[in-house]
């Protein structure tokens, strides 16, 4: 089970530089609230059972190059409120697989990161996924920043630690 440390605060309009609206703010309940659901994430047994409910959120993610982590794989995160549009924790996405097409599993942004999965089989090596898990945990302020709007893309890639270290 994952234990997800809680980081976001009340977001109050004069304390959001990019102007979003109250439809997308989130207060430390709300987020306590979303967490507990999302942990069961839904019941779904797989990431494909997923997205016969739900539409590939991919593309509302940053993609972030191995050479920027240090990780041997692409990795994809929200910077911009996909965790609160499709109602689950805040997570990034991975390759399960090292081809350009291998399909994509979630990773739970915490202070115990892991896949939120029941059913699925592992096509990348334990290391390369602990060493995911290891850029989760060095970032993951700014990650849950970057998801929150509360840092933009750009200063993320400035500040992001490499996977490695």
């Amino acid at each position: 089970m994952c234990s997800i440390k809680t980081y976001i605060e009340d977001m109050a309009d004069d304390r959001n530089p990019n102007g979003v609206g109250k439809d997308f703010e989130i207060t430390e309940r709300e987020y306590e609230a979303l967490k507990e659901r999302g942990l069961v994430w839904r019941k779904f047994d797989s990431y494909e059972s997923y997205l016969d409910e739900d539409e590939d959120e991919l593309m509302e993610y940053l993609c972030i190059i191995p050479e920027k982590t240090g990780l041997s794989m692409k990795i994809y995160v929200d910077d911009g409120w996909a965790y609160k549009r499709h109602d689950h924790p805040i997570w990034l996405y991975i390759r399960n697989g090292y081809s350009s097409d291998a399909p994509i599993l979630p990773v739970i942004v915490s202070d115990e990161p892991c896949i939120p999965l029941r059913r699925f089989r592992l096509e990348v090596s334990e290391q390369d996924l602990e060493m995911v898990y290891g850029f989760i945990l060095g970032n993951y302020a700014n990650l849950v920043r970057l998801a929150c709007d509360r840092i933009i893309n750009v200063d993320f890639l400035k500040v992001v630690r490499d996977g490695r270290k």
